[in-house]
């Protein structure tokens, strides 16, 4: 079933179809508020908040783009107004980036990559991370939303 029935069906009451949706997008906005605040605890709750969000505004969404740019969207703006709340406790991008970069060494070990590739991709990670480190904050989180 596609999202726009499934949100037919929740906006008419259908607390199923609300489930559907949650585990189709789950992982993308858990991924995208790990990518914002750091992965584990507030991202977790991060991701509850923009689907407590979702559900309550469901009704807002008129349909005129597609449902996974609306709930991106959704969760872009809650992850920014988090940030703002949590400034004063939040991490700098490059400990999120730093944190975000946890799964490198697992995919490193699928790709068996050798010891000098391995050096040469942290390496690698370190710079972007410096750069973007560098970067204005508006800037910076374009470019964590679109690359990461």
């Amino acid at each position: 079933m596609g999202d726009e029935e499934l949100v037919r069906l929740v906006i008419q009451g259908d607390r199923q179809a609300f489930a559907q949706l949650v585990e189709r997008y789950q992982g993308p906005i858990y991924n995208l508020a790990g990518q914002m605040v750091g992965f584990g605890e507030d991202a977790r709750d991060l991701t509850q908040e923009i689907f407590l969000q979702v559900y309550r505004n469901l009704s807002s969404f008129r349909g005129e783009a597609r449902f996974a740019t609306w709930i991106y969207r959704v969760a872009s703006n809650k992850a920014i107004d988090w940030l703002r709340k949590h400034r004063h406790q939040s991490l700098s991008i490059k400990d999120k980036l730093t944190r975000g970069f946890g799964f490198m060494s697992r995919q490193e070990q699928l790709l068996n990559l050798t010891p000098e590739e391995i050096y040469l991709k942290k390496e690698e990670a370190e710079r972007v991370r410096f750069l973007l480190d560098s970067l204005p904050e508006k800037y910076r989180l374009v470019l964590v939303l679109h690359y990461y």
